[in-house]
């Protein structure tokens, strides 16, 4: 799935695999389920989260930002040629 290629990033071999596995189904598995999916779909996942008490510090946040927007800059790029 193409989708998957922004977590093989290298910057991002230091956080864990499970913040990735998370924003992953946040950010694109919504896109796969039906509306009517996507609130017991991001309250199942927000109560996940909770329980594992996961948090994202200052640095990975800017980091996985910053390589999820020069993939979809690369796309993009690709694109419109």
């Amino acid at each position: 799935m193409e989708n998957l290629k922004w977590m093989k990033d290298d910057r991002l071999q230091h956080i864990p695999a499970s913040k990735l596995d998370f924003l992953q189904k946040l950010v694109f598995d919504t896109n796969q389920i039906s509306d009517k999916e996507k609130l017991p779909f991001l309250l199942a996942l927000a109560n996940k989260a909770q329980k594992e008490k996961m948090q994202f510090s200052k640095d990975e946040t800017f980091l996985i930002i910053d390589v999820l927007l020069r993939l979809h800059t690369y796309f993009f790029l690709l694109l419109t040629f």
